[in-house]
């Protein structure tokens, strides 16, 4: 009786797992990204292969960094360069962020610097 409980649940598990590894990032490596859940609604990123420009306030500020893809739903950014204004982080910082959800155009990822994690959702524009 054990038995064959244990293989509908097997596979029910097995199934999760492959699915939410089978998410296909690959359309993340030259995107335009808006962020969700800030308050700067005019805030975006533009990725596109190595490079990353984020820009906030109407596009008056940014933030540049290179890419490190290191699979296909996880990369690390190296800071170059950024003229917003009382900006926490230093040239050559290095963010790692994992892509953990796309859905419906919805972007979900985990960023971590410093130790500290971060839950960030994005709409996918293009």
């Amino acid at each position: 009786m054990k038995n064959k409980l244990l293989l509908p649940s097997l596979l029910l598990m097995l199934i999760s797992f492959s699915s939410f590894h089978d998410t296909d990032c690959s359309k993340l490596k030259h995107c335009r990204l808006q962020y969700l859940d800030i308050d700067d609604t005019s805030a975006y990123m533009i990725i596109d292969g190595n490079k990353l420009v984020e820009y906030c306030n109407e596009g008056k500020h940014y933030i540049k960094a290179d890419i490190k893809w290191l699979s296909d739903c996880a990369y690390e950014t190296i800071l170059t360069e950024a003229t917003v204004p009382n900006f926490p982080f230093t040239m050559g910082e290095r963010m790692q962020v994992r892509i953990r959800k796309i859905e419906n155009n919805i972007v979900e990822v985990t960023s971590t610097i410093r130790d500290k994690e971060y839950a960030i959702r994005y709409k996918l524009i293009r």
